[in-house]
């Protein structure tokens, strides 16, 4: 089964709220002009780590030196269905906080 779960970047103070586990009871007062959310790609990268939609991800796969890529929710569901998914996949960022990575 398929888990679900978010992490919110305020756009306030430019940081990431603690993750909060009763995420339904407010995400609906949520404004998006204040927060932006970030959905969990129910994957992990190389590391253990939990990509969400935002993270800045380097996936080497043999082709030679990757370019670091924003994971979006539309392009990772192709991406899960590779081969080099989770092995060599790693996140380095997030746009939010780090979007000079996207330049390298």
């Amino acid at each position: 089964m398929r888990e679900i779960s978010f992490k919110f970047y305020d756009k306030k103070t430019g940081k990431f709220l603690e993750e909060c586990g009763m995420w339904w009871n407010y995400i609906e007062y949520l404004s998006p002009d204040e927060v932006i959310v970030c959905q969990f790609m129910d994957a992990k990268d190389k590391n253990g780590k939990d990509i969400f939609e935002g993270d800045i991800v380097k996936a080497d796969c043999g082709y030679g030196h990757p370019k670091p890529q924003a994971v979006e929710f539309e392009d990772f569901i192709y991406w899960k269905g590779e081969a080099c998914i989770s092995d060599n996949i790693e996140v380095i960022g997030n746009i939010y906080e780090n979007p000079e990575l996207l330049e390298a």
